[in-house]
C-alpha cells in the first residue's frame, strides 16, 4: 500500500513539474513575442528620443494665455510640441522653428490640424498678458501656459527639464509624454519624426 502511494506521489510530482515548465515556457515565449513585435514597430531612422511606453501626464493645473484653465485632459486629441521657456529672445528661435514645423504639413491639412505648439513658462512671474503679447497673433496652434511655481515644477519634473536645456517635448494625443527632440534638429527632421511616431500610434 505504501509503495503504491509513493508511486502515485511521484507521478503527481512529475505532472506538476511538466505543468510548471509549460507555464514558464509559455510566459517566456509570450514576453519574447511582445518584445519582438514592439521592436518591429520602431522606425529604424527615428532620430528623436522615444519613450517606450509613453509616460502618462496625470496632473496639470495651468492657465493659457487667455486665462482659461488648462488641465491634463486638454492635452488629449492633439499632438503637442512643448517647449519650456519665458517670453524672451531665448524662446523666439524655437517659436520660429515651431511655425516652420507646422508649415511642413501645409499640404496635409488633416494631419496639420492635429498639431499644436505649447510654450510653458519657465518661471511663475510670467503672466497671461506676457504670453498673450508674445505669441504669434495669427497662429491659432500656439498655446502659452503659465502657473504657480509648484505647478510649473511638477510638469518640469515629468518632462525631465533642467534649466538652460533646449529640448522640444512631444506629448501625444492620449496626453502622454512620448518623445524628445533636440531643438537643433531641422524642422524637416522634426516633422518627419512626428509623422513616423503618429504612424506608430496608428494616427495616420
Amino acid at each position: 500500500m505504501l509503495l503504491k502511494n509513493n508511486k502515485t506521489i511521484q507521478q503527481r510530482l512529475k505532472m506538476a513539474v511538466v505543468i510548471i515548465m509549460a507555464i514558464t515556457v509559455s510566459y517566456l515565449c509570450g514576453n519574447y513575442y511582445k518584445h519582438y513585435k514592439s521592436n518591429q514597430k520602431l522606425p529604424a531612422n527615428l532620430s528623436a528620443t522615444l519613450l517606450n511606453p509613453p509616460q502618462d501626464i496625470n496632473q496639470l493645473n495651468l492657465l493659457d494665455q487667455h486665462g482659461q484653465d488648462f488641465k491634463a485632459k486638454d492635452l488629449m486629441d492633439y499632438w503637442n510640441l512643448v517647449f519650456i521657456g519665458n517670453p524672451a529672445p531665448e524662446s523666439e528661435k524655437v517659436i520660429n522653428k515651431a511655425i516652420s514645423v507646422f508649415n511642413e504639413f501645409v499640404t496635409e491639412n488633416d494631419l496639420q490640424k492635429k498639431i499644436r505648439f505649447i510654450l510653458i513658462a519657465k518661471d511663475a512671474q510670467v503672466s497671461q498678458q506676457d504670453m498673450l503679447g508674445y505669441l504669434p497673433k495669427q497662429a491659432h496652434f500656439f498655446i502659452g501656459l503659465t502657473g504657480q511655481d509648484k505647478e510649473l515644477k511638477a510638469i518640469k519634473k515629468v518632462l525631465g527639464y533642467l534649466d538652460e536645456t533646449h529640448f522640444i517635448y512631444l506629448i501625444n494625443n492620449q496626453g502622454a509624454f512620448n518623445a524628445i527632440f533636440d531643438s537643433q534638429m531641422s524642422e524637416v527632421e522634426i516633422a518627419k519624426n512626428i509623422k513616423a511616431i503618429m504612424m506608430l500610434h496608428g494616427d495616420l
